[in-house]
């Protein structure tokens, strides 16, 4: 019984290997234009096969995360991270001072509150 289920991941797994060498291949073409001649189906096939896995070409600033490149510092975060953050502070805060003082204790180079 184990040997099949063995025999049927890996069918599974080559199965979508080449499924996403294809995928590659077919993107190749598109980004490129490529025509139909020999050598240039060759190298569109050799480069699928060597990022069917990743299908990332590079990691330059329009290939990759937006918010990471094109955002201000106060804009890098989602709205759940910033939530996150402020429930944090609450906690420290309530922690550090045992209720005995109202004020926000600010740690320097940590964070700010507004």
């Amino acid at each position: 019984m184990e040997r099949e289920q063995e025999r049927t991941r890996a069918r599974m797994r080559r199965h979508h290997r080449r499924r996403m060498i294809r995928r590659a291949y077919l993107v190749f073409k598109s980004w490129y234009n490529l025509n139909t001649s020999e050598e240039h189906d060759e190298w569109a096939r050799e480069s699928a096969v060597r990022l069917g896995d990743i299908m990332q070409n590079c990691s330059c600033m329009w290939c990759g995360n937006p918010r990471r490149h094109f955002s201000e510092e106060s804009e890098k975060l989602t709205w759940r991270e910033k939530k996150f953050l402020i429930g944090m502070r609450e906690q420290i805060d309530d922690f550090l001072n045992d209720g005995k003082n109202s004020q926000r204790t600010v740690f320097p180079g940590v964070y700010k509150l507004d």
